[in-house]
């Protein structure tokens, strides 16, 4: 599945479980939700991102001025 893909290539074990669960309960299949749910909770945080985004320009668009620190 999608989620099984996407915990596989490092995913953030916490939100792929609770989506999981969040898809077997709207299946019905809530005995199986509550398990995946309760591993998406345990589950440890993922590591910092080693990229992160330049801050924006200041001279950037008008419209976008509320942005600006």
């Amino acid at each position: 599945t999608f989620i099984d893909r996407y915990l596989a290539r490092g995913g953030d074990a916490g939100v792929g479980r609770l989506e999981r669960a969040r898809i077997l309960a709207m299946l019905g299949r809530v005995p199986e939700a509550v398990g995946e749910y309760l591993m998406g909770l345990d589950a440890p945080p993922p590591p910092p991102a080693a990229w992160r985004p330049p801050p924006p320009r200041r001279n950037g668009r008008p419209g976008m001025a509320w942005t600006w620190p």
